[in-house]
Order: structure tokens, then C-alpha cells, then sequence
């Protein structure tokens, strides 16, 4: 009987490859920490040009959620247009009285395009000239061509209900060259005649 010790050929011997526990939940960590960075950092790069006129809108419209983006869909396309996206929730449907696309889909009754001759509720004009001004005043405008609307209506149990409106700067103050939301109306004259002393 032999008593020599048995060899066990090289590529049979496997090395177990270890893992410490500690180095993975670190490596974990900061893989989770990353993430976090890199959200923050497209998020910061996103929404620091719009921040101060968001900050105005939901100022001035409490509760209306606003979102505010810009810059050109397609850029790649030497026609595309840069345009600032204004989006806020109201509390009315935007789109009652308008006339309903012929052969609609059900999902298209929901989203409307307001045109020059449609006459919607005055409140869409305000809200309208609202953001509009306040774009003015915490946006440099120079860097758009065109300014899109969104008004949105949230309906309980329902979908929402948005009205689009998109125009040139141009076209826009045009149409509402003052601010709805802040115009006072005008006094009505005194008559400096007293007629109780006439008689």
C-alpha cells in the first residue's frame, strides 16, 4: 500500500474567490451615492435656467405645479426652433365650449390645440398673459422663437384635461401686450358736480 501523498493535477485546483462582505456594501454604497450625484448634477444643468421663473409662477399661482423647460426638440435638425415650455395646473377645464375635433379619438378629447379663432374661457387668456410676463421678467426671451402654453385640468377619475397654445414672441405680446393678472380697473370718473347742492 503506497503512502505517498496524491497529486491533484494543476487545473483541477480551484482558487475560491473571496469576497468580503464590508468591501461590497462600500462598493455598494457608493455606487448608490454615484447615481445620486449624477441625478443631481443633470438636474441642477436642467432647471437652473428656468428656477427663478418657476419660483414666480407658483408664487403667483399657488398649487399650480408649475414646470418650466426650454430649448429645441430635434436639435439635430437644422429647422428646429428653440421654444420655452410653461406648464401649470388650473383649477377649471380650459377646454369647455371648445369645439371637439371631427373623428376625435377618445384619448384626443382630453388634448386640445387652441387656435386664433377659437374664443375660450377668459380665464385662459389671464392665465395666459400671467405666465407670459412673468417669462419676460425671470427669462432672457432673445434665446426663443417660440413660447408653448400648457393649461392642465386635473378631473377626479377622469384623464386631464390640457389645452395647448403655441405662438411666436411676437404673436404672443401682440395679442397680450400687459399682464391680466396685475391690470387694475380703471377708476370710473368723479363728477365734481354736486347735484344735491345745485337744487
Amino acid at each position: 500500500m503506497s503512502t505517498a501523498p496524491e497529486t491533484i493535477p494543476e487545473h483541477a485546483i480551484q482558487t475560491p474567490w473571496r469576497r468580503s462582505g464590508t468591501w461590497m456594501v462600500v462598493l455598494m454604497f457608493a455606487f448608490a451615492l454615484s447615481m445620486i450625484g449624477l441625478m443631481f448634477l443633470y438636474w441642477e444643468l436642467h432647471t437652473r435656467p428656468f428656477r427663478a421663473l418657476q419660483m414666480a409662477i407658483g408664487t403667483r399661482h399657488v398649487n399650480s405645479m408649475p414646470r418650466v423647460i426650454g430649448g429645441k426638440n430635434k436639435s439635430h435638425k437644422p429647422q428646429s426652433q428653440a421654444r420655452l415650455r410653461m406648464i401649470i395646473l388650473v383649477d377649471f377645464d380650459p377646454t369647455a365650449g371648445l369645439p371637439r375635433p371631427e373623428k376625435s379619438e377618445l384619448e384626443d378629447e382630453n388634448k386640445f390645440s387652441l387656435t386664433d379663432e377659437m374664443q375660450p374661457d377668459p380665464r385662459v387668456e389671464k392665465y395666459q398673459g400671467s405666465l407670459l410676463h412673468l417669462a419676460k421678467q425671470h427669462t432672457d426671451l432673445s434665446q426663443y422663437e417660440l413660447i408653448e402654453i400648457y393649461l392642465e385640468y386635473r378631473r377626479p377619475e377622469k384623464a386631464t384635461r390640457t389645452l395647448f397654445t403655441e405662438r411666436t414672441k411676437e404673436a404672443w405680446f401682440q395679442r397680450i401686450p400687459t399682464d391680466p393678472w396685475t391690470e387694475t380697473p380703471s377708476a370710473t370718473p368723479i363728477d365734481s358736480t354736486d347735484k344735491t347742492n345745485a337744487e
